[in-house]
């Protein structure tokens, strides 16, 4: 099994080689360590993260969004959690923490559970076993709506017969949100995700890249305790996919959110994560 080097810190061990139980890994911005999953073959290696380009570190430092950290984020535990279907086991007793203001990665094969977990998170499936917690706060008998959660996903489910601004308006719409307030949690997230040219575009119209990033804004107008990204790049190309993983770490960092990645690309959780679950 691989052990952590003494003098670098950093996960090692013969590639492709089995791992018999899942663990956290966690890393410095500037190197980290490829891990394996529960007999599959990922393997190991180093990879260097994306970096920032000298517009959006600019853009870290300017005047902060009424999006960023004004708004509370929580932190998420995940206490003793098991998910069974029938006498299927999807997930086994586990438990996690992701913190306020951290980027959890859940990484894995697929059939090994990251779905499921992220579904009992957002309240789509029921715990069988076990409990989260928002901030101490248990949340497993709570309906999706009381949980106050937003999620992005891999298909963006944007409305096709409605502009960049209505889209990302929408659940503002439906909370019936005064008009001012909705117009500042809208330009703001326009503003936060560089979509002001493509304000009163046809989503139609957008590339991938450019729609997926409406998704991401019609997320935070809610302003959530926690985002939950469901395999957000899955249907980019290789270029727009980079891109969009410097972004969304750009725009977590800016922001502050709390959120859950859930992948089953390394090179992903890994670029966009602070720390990954396998």
């Amino acid at each position: 099994n691989p052990e952590p080097d003494r003098r670098t810190g950093l996960l090692s061990g013969r590639a492709g080689g089995p791992i018999d139980r899942p663990f956290m890994v966690s890393w410095p911005s500037q190197c980290a360590s490829l891990v394996c999953w529960h007999g599959s073959t990922l393997g190991t290696g180093a990879v260097q993260p994306t970096p920032l380009d000298g517009a959006a570190r600019g853009q870290d430092t300017s005047e902060p969004s009424p999006l960023t950290r004004s708004r509370a984020m929580a932190t998420i535990r995940l206490d003793r959690v098991w998910k069974r279907y029938g006498l299927i086991e999807a997930v086994r007793d586990l438990s996690l923490t992701c913190d306020d203001g951290e980027m959890l990665a859940l990484l894995g094969p697929s059939g090994c559970g990251k779905t499921s977990t992220l579904k009992m998170v957002a309240g789509i499936e029921e715990v069988s076993e076990g409990e989260i917690l928002f901030d101490d706060r248990p949340v497993s008998q709570l309906a999706p709506a009381e949980r106050n959660i937003a999620m992005v996903f891999e298909d963006y489910a944007l409305y096709p017969h409605l502009s960049v601004f209505e889209n990302i308006a929408f659940p503002l719409r439906i909370r019936r949100l005064p008009g001012a307030e909705l117009d500042r949690r809208v330009a703001s997230a326009i503003g936060l995700l560089g979509l002001e040219s493509l304000r009163d575009e046809s989503v139609r119209r957008l590339s991938g890249g450019a729609q997926q990033r409406v998704s991401i804004g019609r997320a935070l107008v809610r302003e959530p305790e926690l985002v939950l990204f469901d395999e957000p790049l899955s249907h980019l190309d290789g270029d727009q996919k980079v891109q969009l993983r410097a972004e969304i770490k750009r725009l977590q960092q800016t922001a502050g959110l709390t959120a859950i990645l859930v992948t089953h690309d390394q090179t992903e959780a890994i670029a966009m994560s602070d720390r990954v679950a396998v």
